[in-house]
């Protein structure tokens, strides 16, 4: 609403200034046209200069509030208030009465229309709104929580230039880390120590390490000595560390981090939801490093790496034969397969949790403390977090979960934890008595990160997906149960199959445990719930596609285009499923996996022996779906 009145403030100004009811309209109109359109087309993206603007207005979530954005919001209102009283008495001050009353008589001091005090006021507005633009620029843009699109590609351009060549550099590999990790969210910060194997098979002389914004590192150790910087380009956040001649030979380098990571000022647009007040939830990796070259600073549009002199990508991914990219994990290109532990507190109030299984808490301090371990080498894709949750403790065949929730959204938790016996019980019956792991957790986070998240003995869903939602509805509730299925067929794919960073990889990483979700849906609610979830994906499809900014690949080939995957991906694998019989897919899929054991597999190759026997017809048909663009719809 008091938005709205600032809005009547500026109209209720440019009235006063033309004096000329058309004309006020055209320069109101088109100035809200300008506003609204730039900043939605990224035209424009500076907040300062979004009269009326205030950031995360529309990026409200239940779990977290406002966060971060709530004292944004507070100071961005309190700059537009301050210019807004100054429209409003600049306004009445120029209004023109009468006929023949003349610019320099609707200007002079001597104006009567607004007494001396108030125009003292309205300076003293103007200085506030003045004092306020500088205190905004401060700290949301000198403290670095908000860069242009424009500054942020040449950032990005100019590290694949400066460092591109590391991709083929050796470096070693994360092999174990135990993480100790403090949360104050309150202060928006972390405090933490890592102990650190890392697989050092080939003789490297230089450690490149990346870090996230924020991160400050106050010791660095290997093998107990303290490493200096050869190099800190603090613009890419990178630094080299030259590597001791006598640690060079060995197989395993011990690297010991101290450091903290602490947001300051506040934002724009940047949610910072990893350290948020209540709801925290973060990859290890916004704490450690990413070693050697981070694929994550490449540009990934042809449009974009062309207007920044970069050459165009025929693929966002290695092809198949890359010999590199056959070697490492699409998880995380720096790891192998890491066993640790983490240990992590936050403030009274919260509950912490972590990557692993639960062996043990406590409270001291007023602060509660938990401890996780990863036992069984995982790929490195771990998350942790707090906030102010309700638990839900069951067993299902045997196996006991955990489900963190928002203590008021408790609408489906029934529905969960049915999903959740169900999910276990299919999947033991598919993949053995082994197929899932003990002490499941699942969790409900805020709305500003991705939708959905697989590691270490945990699903993670999003608060819009499915928490609060209507489940009366046979879609709905069949949508509930296909983020279960899949959840826990992602967990057993990532604990049984390396997934080669390649081409394809997300189709096993993505679409195949999607696929193996809809096999889930159709034993529970049968076709129906199959047909009605698979006709919205290839909406969804349809719609993001008209999206792609580069060429859209062949399945066979999908290079990572977050809509493709898990929407004509998932729905492809599962018509051919169908194709091949759902008994003979479980048995190609464990001979395949067996056969790949220790190794970095393709989808390639479970591709080839899933149509392996099929009718000529029949894969004819897969052709077209996964290897061509010829077959459009699914």
């Amino acid at each position: 609403f008091m938005n709205f009145v600032m809005y009547a403030a500026l109209v209720f100004f440019v009235a006063g200034l033309t004096s000329n009811r058309i004309i006020t309209h055209i320069l109101s109109v088109g100035l809200f046209l300008f506003l609204v359109v730039s900043f939605d087309m990224g035209i424009v993206e500076d907040l300062r200069i979004g009269y009326g603007f205030v950031p995360g207005i529309e990026d409200f979530s239940e779990i977290s509030s406002y966060g971060i954005f709530q004292t944004s919001a507070n100071w961005f209102f309190l700059l537009w208030t301050s210019l807004a009283i100054t429209l409003i008495m600049a306004g009445i001050w120029l209004w023109k009465r009468g006929s023949d009353k003349k610019w320099r008589h609707r200007l002079s001091l001597k104006n009567v229309q607004l007494a001396h005090t108030s125009k003292l006021a309205m300076v003293g507005c103007i200085g506030v709104f003045f004092f306020l633009m500088s205190f905004i620029t401060k700290n949301v843009y000198d403290n670095g929580n908000f860069v242009p699109e424009d500054e942020q590609e040449r950032l990005d351009a100019e590290y694949e230039y400066k460092y591109k060549y590391l991709e083929a550099y050796p470096q070693p590999k994360y092999a174990n880390v135990d993480l100790e990790i403090d949360l104050f969210p309150s202060e928006r910060k972390a405090t933490y120590e890592a102990e650190i194997l890392l697989a050092n098979a080939l003789d490297i002389d230089t450690l490149f390490l990346n870090w996230k914004d924020f991160v400050v590192i106050t010791s660095l150790r290997l093998n107990q000595q303290e490493l200096k910087p050869v190099k800190e380009d603090e613009d890419q956040n990178l630094t080299a560390y030259l590597i001791p001649k006598e640690a060079k030979g060995d197989s395993l380098l011990s690297v010991s981090i101290e450091g903290k990571k602490q947001y300051v000022g506040f934002v724009q647009g940047d949610f910072q939801g990893d350290l948020t007040r209540v709801g925290s939830f973060a990859s290890v990796r916004e704490f450690l490093p990413v070693i050697g070259y981070d694929s994550d600073h490449e540009l990934s549009e042809n449009r974009t790496r062309e207007a920044v002199g970069l050459t165009r990508l025929s693929s966002r991914m290695a092809e198949m034969g890359d010999p590199l990219a056959q070697t490492q994990d699409f998880h995380a290109p720096d790891a192998g397969m890491v066993t640790g532990s983490i240990t992590i507190s936050t403030e009274a109030g919260q509950i912490p949790f972590a990557a692993g299984t639960l062996v043990g808490k406590e409270e001291g301090g007023g602060r509660p403390t938990a401890t996780y371990r990863i036992d069984r080498p995982s790929v490195f894709n771990w998350h942790l977090g707090s906030s102010n949750y309700a638990l839900v403790q069951s067993v299902a065949s045997g196996l006991d979960y955990t489900l963190f929730h928002k203590r008021e959204h408790s609408f489906n938790i029934d529905l969960y934890r049915d999903a959740m016996d169900k999910g276990i019980s299919h999947m033991q019956k598919q993949f053995g008595a082994n197929a899932v792991p003990d002490k499941l957790q699942v969790l409900e986070i805020h709305r500003w990160q991705d939708p959905f998240y697989t590691f270490a003995n945990t699903l993670v869903i999003s608060e819009k997906e499915g928490w609060v939602a209507d489940t009366k509805g046979l879609q709905e509730k069949a949508y509930l149960y296909l983020k279960i299925g899949s959840g826990l067929a992602s967990l057993w794919i990532q604990d049984n199959i390396q997934v080669a960073n390649v081409q394809g990889a997300e189709m096993l990483a993505v679409g195949l445990p999607e696929a193996i979700g809809l096999q889930f849906v159709e034993r529970v609610f049968g076709e129906e719930a199959v047909r009605l979830l698979t006709k919205k994906k290839m909406e969804q499809y349809g719609k993001d596609r008209n999206n792609e900014p580069n060429v859209e690949p062949p399945l066979l080939y999908s290079d990572g285009a977050d809509y493709l995957e898990i929407n004509k991906g998932a729905t492809a694998l599962h018509g051919l499923i169908a194709e091949i019989g759902s008994e003979r897919f479980i048995s190609i899929l464990l001979e395949w996996t067996e056969a790949n054991k220790g190794q970095k597999a393709t989808f390639k190759s479970l591709y080839e022996q899933m149509i392996n026997g099929l009718s000529a017809t029949s894969r004819q048909k897969c052709v077209k779906k996964f290897e061509t663009m010829e077959s459009e719809l699914i």
